[in-house]
C-alpha cells in the first residue's frame, strides 16, 4: 500500500488491523470498496464483526448501512460471524444500529447466529465443515 495505492483486498487487511482512520480515508476516496469481497466472499464488515472491532463497524455502517445484503460465499452475514466469536458489543451494535436480522441463517447448515452463541462445545471439539472463519468460543454465564 505504498504511495496511496490500495489493492482491492487492502480494506480487508485494514479492517483486520483495526485501522479506522485509514479505512475512513480510503472510503472517502473509493466508497465502492465497502462492498468489495475477498476470495471467501467476506467484506470488511464481516471481518470487523468477526473481530469485534466496533469502531470499524461504525465507520463501515456509516458508508453502507445495508447489513443484510452482505453475505459471504457460504451465506454468512456479519452478525453470524460476530456471534461465532461471541463478540457481544458487535452483536448488539449490528442488531440495534445496523438492523441485522437475528433470524438470518448461514446457507450451509441453516444455523442462525444465535446457534453459535449457545453452542456447548469448543472449536477444538466441533469441526465446522462449512466456513473456515467460524470459531465459536462463547462462555455461558451461569
Amino acid at each position: 500500500m505504498s504511495g496511496g495505492v490500495y489493492r482491492v483486498d487492502s480494506i480487508h487487511e485494514l479492517a483486520k488491523e483495526r485501522k479506522v482512520d485509514t479505512i475512513r480515508k480510503l472510503l472517502a476516496k473509493s466508497p465502492e470498496l465497502k462492498d468489495s469481497k475477498n476470495k471467501a466472499g467476506l467484506t470488511a464488515l464481516h471481518i470487523a464483526s468477526f473481530m469485534g472491532s466496533l469502531d470499524v463497524i461504525r465507520v463501515l455502517l456509516q458508508v453502507s448501512p445495508d447489513v443484510e445484503s452482505k453475505r459471504d460465499n457460504d451465506g454468512a452475514t456479519p452478525l453470524l460471524l460476530a456471534c461465532s466469536k461471541g463478540q457481544e458489543e458487535a452483536i448488539r451494535y449490528l442488531v440495534s444500529k445496523g438492523g441485522a436480522n437475528v433470524n438470518a441463517k448461514v446457507t450451509r447448515g441453516g444455523f442462525t447466529g444465535f446457534y453459535f452463541l449457545f453452542l456447548p462445545v469448543s472449536v477444538n471439539l466441533f469441526p465446522f465443515p462449512f466456513h473456515p472463519h467460524f470459531r465459536p468460543v462463547v462462555h455461558v454465564k451461569r
